[in-house]
This record gives C-alpha cells, structure tokens and sequence, in this order.
C-alpha cells in the first residue's frame, strides 16, 4: 500500500472540534428533541443527521490518516515523565473503583433475588445468572478491580519516568476484559432500563475503546505491536468522539442542575466514561510525534573503551627500517613500519664459476 507524508496531528484538528460540537449537540438533543425515559426522539430535526456525519468524518479520518501514513511512531512508548498521563489515568482508576463498587452493589441485590428464587422454587434455573446479569457484572467488578490496579501503576512510572508496567502484560489485558464484561450486560439487560440514544452511543464507544485497550497493551508489552499503532490512533480517535458525545453531556446537564429533568432515573451518566476519554486524549497526544511533553529521562549511553595501537619502538638506534631515536624520532604505528627483506642466498652473476676446494 502507497504511504503518503500524513501527519497525525491532523486527526487532533479534526476531531477535537468535532467531538466539542458533538456535545453541543447532545445537550440539545436531551433539552429539546428525546424523552428522558426511552431516548425516543420526540422531535426529529437537523441535530441528528449532523450528529451522524460528524461519526462518518471521524471514524474515516481516524481509519485513513493512520492507515495511509508514512509518519508513525515507532511501535513502542517513549521514555517521558508525562504529568497530564498520570492524571487522566488516576482520574481513570478512581473512576473505575467507583463503578465497580457501584456494581458490586448489584451483584449483590442480584445474588438476593437467585436465593429468594432459589428458595421459593418459582421457575429458578440456571441461565437466570446469566439474564439477570449476575455473571457479567461479577466479571465486571473483578476486571474493573485489576483495572484500577494496572492505571495506578501507570499514573506511577509516569511520575518516576520508570517502565514497570511494560512488564504487566496479563495485568493490561484487565481494562479490555472489564469493557467486554460491561458490553455484556448492555445485552442482557431488559432493554427498558436504558436510554436507547444513549445505549447506542456507548456501544460504539466501547467498541472502539476494546480495540484501543488491547493494542494499548500490545504495544506496551512488545507483543508483536508492529501492526498495532495504527490500530490505536484508529480506536483511539473514534472512541474519543463516541465518548465525548456520550459521556459529557448529561454529566453538564447535571452539574447545571437539569440533570433531573432531561436524564432519567434509570440511566446514570457514568463518571468512568468522562474519565476515559481523558485518558484516551492524554496517551494519543503522549505517543503522537511532536506533541508528547514532558521530561526526558536520561538515558546512559554505553561505554566504548578506545584500544591502544600497537606501536613499534626500536631496539637498536642504527635500525635500517626506521630513523635513529638519537635524531628524535617518535614511535610509529605497526601500519606504517616496512620491512626490507635480503635472501639468505647469494645469487652469483650469470656466467660465474665456482671453484672446489
């Protein structure tokens, strides 16, 4: 495939402003065009169809400026000491361990309702684990928990400038298994306890965070990463303007005070999602050529020892090969020493005769 000079700042410049008018949208459209309770449009106008191009143009320009670009980095992270990392990923791991207390809360209400089922024998079985969401959302709490711990080892070695976690490759695979145990409660959930607009929203922007977290890893811990980095400017990229749209604004309608109004009660806005499209941004503008900040840390550079050159210093001061040292003569390479070689044999003129003795 022909490479082209394509600059990955480009994508910054596209979907930055598009994922900001995005969120204008959404708040419109929660305000005036959906009800709360369904995510039905009540009011169908041109926030929508602008909505769906602004995806069509990230999701294109996140697919085609990495693919065709002969500019990328290489496949591996650089050794920064990176401050706005190590917020976006302890804001990240806050986030989670809240999310997972939250869905530990309804693991347990869930295991109460198996046990009362249990007990009265009113048609339990075992499939009711699965539909009622008991299994996913332990899944989700456990990876959720070791998802916390890998951010925070993160937001660490990016203070220090350290690389500890390039050495927890099982321990980075613990965010991607926590979206597919999130993605698998969307789907066995009723339908009913969810905004709709919303669900759709968030599917997408998981499915492109699964991608981003898994080539995350992947290039993180140098398993086979070649073909990783373009993969993560795609994902990342698209998830951050999925996340954008659907994360920040119900959480802006309720820190103004409509939360209650245009958000319902079923559907609480998810502080973690807010939080990973921050992370999202800080790891793509960390490992985007020319836009990483911070301090380099220093890198020791090998010790080469010179070896001395052979020299050749005469022994007796008439040496036919060199100058006498009485006339100040320095030591010379044996490179640049000539030998003058003379036969043992005497070679007599041609004609001569020898006599016998």
């Amino acid at each position: 495939m022909k490479k082209f000079s394509l600059s990955l700042k480009g994508l910054l410049y596209i979907v930055g402003p598009a994922s900001v008018l995005a969120i204008v949208l959404r708040l419109y459209q929660h305000v005036k065009c959906m009800d709360p309770a369904t995510g039905f449009w009540t009011v169908k106008n041109f926030s929508n169809p602008i909505l769906v191009a602004l995806a069509v143009v990230c999701v294109l320009a996140a697919l085609l400026i990495p693919l065709l670009s002969s500019r990328l980095p290489r496949p591996e992270f650089p050794q920064l000491k990176n401050i706005p990392l190590a917020v976006a990923s302890g804001l990240t791991a806050v986030a989670l361990a809240v999310d997972v207390a939250m869905r530990f809360l309804q693991v347990l209400r869930a295991w109460a309702t198996v046990n009362e089922q249990k007990a009265s024998g009113t048609g339990f079985n075992v499939t009711y684990y699965i539909s009622s969401g008991l299994v996913p959302k332990g899944a989700q709490v456990l990876f959720g928990l070791l998802g916390a711990v890998y951010l925070i080892l993160l937001a660490k070695d990016a203070i220090k400038g350290t690389e500890q976690y390039k050495k927890l490759s099982l321990l980075a695979l613990a965010p991607v298994l926590w979206g597919v145990a999130r993605m698998m409660v969307y789907f066995v959930e009723p339908i009913s306890y969810r905004n709709v607009s919303q669900l759709l929203l968030e599917l997408f922007f998981l499915g492109f965070y699964l991608i981003f977290a898994l080539e995350f890893g992947r290039i993180a811990g140098g398993v086979d990463a070649k073909n990783s980095v373009w993969l993560l400017f795609f994902s990342g990229y698209s998830a951050v303007f999925f996340g954008a749209a659907t994360a920040f604004a119900p959480w802006l309608l309720v820190l103004t005070g409509n939360g209650p109004a245009y958000v319902s009660p079923k559907y609480h806005p998810e502080a973690v999602d807010a939080t990973l499209v921050l992370f999202l941004l800080a790891v793509l503008l960390w490992y985007t050529p020319g836009l990483a900040k911070g301090k380099k840390t220093p890198v020791k550079k090998p010790v080469i020892q010179s070896v001395a050159k052979q020299t050749f210093t005469p022994e007796e001061p008439e040496s036919p090969v060199r100058p006498t040292a009485a006339a100040g003569s320095k030591t010379l390479p044996v490179d640049r020493m000539t030998v003058k070689q003379t036969p043992d044999v005497e070679v007599l003129p041609h004609g001569a005769v020898t006599e016998k003795e």
